[in-house]
């Protein structure tokens, strides 16, 4: 019988774990206009086939918008407004869709790009971030030690913010953003510990899913990946852009198979 690894520690020995945790602190969505959190679980595919508003309202059509309202000309206007109410980040086809009959996507990308070069030179602490192909307008790196300050204190009394991750739940993130796809025994080898709970919260979070399973092993046991939630829940476009993902690779992931 083979042994069982420890249980989980409470502190992480990885220090990639403090790079993840500061792409969470570093971006936050701006605040809406108002109006309580869905909780019909409606996600933007749905919003996408169905028009930007709640179930319960009518969906834009195309054409809607009155042409004296958002002419081309104020499309970046349209563009920051429809960003700004928005509840969670949108398709470049949904600010199309709302800017009216006519608006490419194309003229979306520019409107972002322009709405960007202006915050930056009029030193604005919010941007208009790409996560995972959409769009969500968010407040500049640097200034987390100042939202998190409107946030609840834990019990610890800190300021808790929008995102709380144990160090065990980041570590276990960490390894399967970098060698996904990944099996739970062999993050179980490289972190030394067990992670079923671990892997529970980040799947119950959306964090992660199940990709696959591995055919080749005895078992056929599941493989693990991160999802687009991930993505925009640490402020990314792709996986390309976490900062210690090559380093990690090259060091803590070269190890010798799993038995």
């Amino acid at each position: 019988m083979s042994e069982m690894p420890p249980e989980e520690p409470e502190d992480s020995v990885f220090p990639e774990i403090a790079l993840l945790s500061a792409a969470a602190g570093g971006v936050h969505a701006v605040p809406t206009t108002g109006g309580e959190e869905r909780k019909d679980g409606a996600s933007a595919e749905a919003e996408d086939a169905g028009g930007l508003g709640n179930d319960d309202e009518p969906a834009i059509a195309e054409g809607e918008v009155n042409a004296a309202i958002a002419p081309a000309r104020h499309l970046t206007r349209v563009v920051e407004a429809v960003l700004f109410a928005a509840r969670e980040p949108l398709k470049p086809a949904q600010i199309a869709r709302a800017a009216g009959k006519g608006t490419r996507q194309e003229a979306v990308h520019a409107a972002v790009d322009e709405l960007n070069v202006e915050y930056l030179e009029n030193g604005h602490a919010f941007e208009i971030r790409e996560l995972a192909g959409l769009y969500r307008l968010m407040s500049r790196p640097g200034y987390d030690e100042y939202i998190r300050r409107i946030y609840p204190k834990d019990e610890t009394g800190k300021n808790s913010g929008p995102t709380k991750f144990t160090p065990s739940v980041l570590e276990t993130l960490v390894i399967i953003a970098c060698k996904q796809p990944v099996t739970r025994s062999e993050i179980e080898h490289i972190r030394g510990v067990a992670c079923g709970p671990t892997l529970k919260t980040l799947e119950e979070r959306g964090m992660v899913k199940v990709v696959g399973k591995k055919n080749d092993v005895l078992g056929q046991p599941f493989l693990y990946g991160t999802t687009d939630a991930f993505l925009v829940e640490f402020g990314l476009g792709s996986l390309d852009e976490l900062p210690f993902r090559s380093e990690f690779l090259l060091t803590k992931l070269e190890t010798s198979p799993v038995p």
